[in-house]
C-alpha cells in the first residue's frame, strides 16, 4: 500500500500489478517491464491542498482503489457502470463497507485539484451499506462532474503558473487514474 504522506507533487509513481510481481518478482523494474515487451504504468501524482497534506495518521483514513492488485483505475472506467454504479464487480474489495467502522451514514467528499474552486459534496448512504465500488463510483462522477463544470465555467479553476499543467479542460479521463480516497476531519 502507498504511504500518501510520502507522496510528493508532481512525483511519478509506478503502478504494479500482481501479474508483473508474479512475473518477474518483488523487486521488478521498469527496465525488465520494458525488455519483456510490456508498457509500465507511470502516473504523475497531483498535489494536494494544504488543508490536506499533514501526516498526522489518526486523522485521516485511505480508502485504496485497485484492480488485480495494481493501485488505480481510470475515472473513465469507473463512470463506464453507469446503471449499475452500486457494484462494479472489477475493483479489489469492492462489496467492502467502507463506513461500516465509523458509523457513518453521511460524509463530504471534495475533489482536491491545484486551482480547482468547489465545496465539499454531501454523500448520503442511499443503500444499506456504502461499497468501495460505490463509494469509489461516486467520487469518479464528482470528477468528471467538475471537469464538465471548468469546461464551460473557466472561472472555477484559477490557471498561472503553478496550476497550469493541471489544467483540468485538457484532463483526459481516461488517463487519471483514481487511487485512493482520504479522509480528513477538519479539527
Amino acid at each position: 500500500m502507498i504511504d500518501w504522506s510520502l507522496v510528493r507533487p508532481g512525483q511519478k509513481l509506478w503502478l504494479i500489478s500482481r501479474v508483473v510481481i508474479a512475473r518477474f518478482g518483488r523487486h521488478v523494474t521498469v527496465e525488465d517491464v520494458r525488455a519483456a515487451g510490456m508498457v509500465p504504468h507511470i502516473v504523475t501524482c497531483a498535489p494536494k491542498s494544504n488543508e490536506y497534506s499533514d501526516r498526522l495518521e489518526e486523522r485521516n483514513h485511505i480508502i485504496s482503489i485497485s484492480v488485480d492488485g495494481k493501485p488505480g483505475v481510470s475515472i473513465a472506467q469507473l463512470i463506464s457502470v453507469k446503471g449499475n454504479e452500486s457494484e462494479p464487480a472489477f475493483l479489489d474489495g469492492g462489496s467492502d463497507a467502507v463506513f461500516e467502522k465509523f458509523g457513518w451514514r453521511t460524509t463530504q467528499l471534495k475533489f482536491d485539484w491545484p486551482g480547482l474552486t468547489q465545496r465539499p459534496q454531501g454523500i448520503e448512504e442511499d443503500v444499506p451499506v456504502m461499497t468501495r465500488s460505490k463509494f469509489a463510483y461516486l467520487a469518479a462522477s464528482s470528477i468528471e462532474a467538475a471537469v464538465r463544470r471548468v469546461t464551460y465555467h473557466p472561472k472555477f479553476q484559477t490557471i498561472n503558473d503553478a496550476t497550469k499543467q493541471w489544467d483540468l479542460r485538457c484532463l483526459d479521463l481516461n488517463k487519471v487514474q483514481l487511487l485512493s480516497l482520504n479522509y480528513y476531519k477538519k479539527v
